[in-house]
């Protein structure tokens, strides 16, 4: 701030007694510790009177926002910080409009062309305030040019990514549908060429020699597994495709359903089931049971040689989700597989050990993630495998 006398110290022409005296003093030197505080603000601080429309007081802030000396900017009108404030007509009534909201404070942004620079963007806050009987607006403005490009930098990268969500949610659903197409189209083509092949060597098979009715063995072998293949890729297909009934399922019912329909399985490999409770989430009943019974089914197929297969399900709170675990004893998978088995017709086992078409846990993974949660693994090669469902917890 500059040295001389604060405009609003400023006393009438009259005789001074030595208590006057004290008290314009001991205001002087409030307002010079105020001037001071101010010079301290990153912040460009402006205090203007509104009757003549003149600046009282500019801290260094202000010089330094506009490029020029603080005697210069006290000579300047207040307009003349923006073309945007038009004349003084038109700023006396913004500033009227302030002193009428006192003591609140009025917000805005304003373009600021320096003397020294490019324009930028200015948070401006003014308040009216009352001093010596007159009306002071204090303005501060703040350089926020960076901020507005950071957040429009922001605000492109968002839309960029969503337009990128979007085409990649198309591309899905088309692949989708060109898997579900593919799949059912291919399947009646493929039971064709299995039975007729078969027909044929019933028919004719005194005709063919033994390389001929090995060549049509495996004509149909390979029909079938690549009709089982179409099957299993129409059900992942459907996974993604099919409309999910959301609402409040109970997961110990759910689990009770796939226990019973596993029960001769369970049986025969002398298995034994251990549960705990299990919590109510939102979302498909029917998908669900598919997770559970793929799971469970794999503890069951994949045991070790000479002991019975043992599987546990429980579950634990962990705050703003459920994790539900499908344990068992089998023979477990190595750490390099950990990724590999979620993908669609991905097998680590000979197909005499496995019947399926290694879709089951590519079908679990679609299902959990389109109840918003997630699948993972943990497994010790010969020592069992924990999968861990993570859901979220009923709104």
């Amino acid at each position: 701030m500059s040295s001389r006398r604060h405009p609003l110290t400023t006393r009438a022409p009259g005789l001074d007694t030595s208590r006057d005296a004290a008290e314009r003093l001991r205001e002087q030197a409030r307002m010079e510790r105020f001037a001071s505080a101010l010079d301290l603000s990153d912040d460009a601080v402006f205090l203007i009177d509104r009757a003549s429309m003149t600046y009282l007081e500019v801290n260094q802030g202000a010089c330094r926002l506009l490029g020029v000396t603080q005697e210069e900017l006290i000579r300047r009108r207040p307009n003349e910080t923006s073309p945007a404030l038009g004349d003084l007509d038109d700023l006396g009534k913004l500033y009227d409009a302030v002193i009428a909201q006192a003591p609140r404070t009025q917000t805005s942004e304003l373009v600021v062309h320096p003397s020294n620079g490019l324009p930028c963007i200015c948070e401006v806050r003014r308040k009216a305030i009352q001093q010596a009987g007159r009306w002071v607006i204090v303005a501060t403005l703040r350089d926020i040019t960076e901020h507005k490009r950071a957040m429009a930098r922001m605000l492109e990268a968002e839309e960029e990514i969503r337009s990128k969500v979007v085409e990649l949610t198309r591309s899905n659903q088309e692949l989708e549908q060109f898997a579900y197409i593919t799949s059912h189209d291919l399947s009646e083509p493929l039971r064709a060429v299995a039975s007729y092949t078969q027909l044929l060597e019933r028919r004719y098979s005194h005709q063919f020699d033994s390389d001929a009715r090995d060549f049509m063995a495996f004509i149909v072998e390979g029909a079938q597994r690549m009709r089982a293949m179409m099957d299993a890729l129409l059900v992942y297909s459907r996974a993604g495709r099919r409309e999910m009934a959301r609402r409040p399922v109970a997961l110990d019912r759910t689990l009770d359903d796939v226990l019973e329909h596993l029960a001769p399985v369970i049986q025969r490999s002398g298995a034994t089931v251990e549960r705990e409770p299990l919590p109510s989430i939102l979302g498909d009943a029917v998908a669900m049971a598919q997770v559970f019974q793929n799971l469970i089914g794999n503890a069951l197929a994949f045991h070790a040689e000479g002991r019975a297969p043992h599987v546990k399900v429980c579950a634990r709170d962990e705050g703003a989700e459920w994790v539900v675990e499908v344990q068992d004893n089998g023979i477990g998978i190595e750490p390099q597989y950990f990724q590999r088995i979620f993908l669609i017709f991905q097998k680590l086992h000979a197909r005499d050990r496995s019947e399926g078409a290694g879709i089951g846990l590519a079908v679990c993974k679609k299902v959990v993630e389109r109840h918003g949660g997630r699948i993972s693994v943990a497994s010790e090669l010969g020592r069992g495998t924990t999968f861990a469902i993570c859901l979220p917890k009923l709104p």
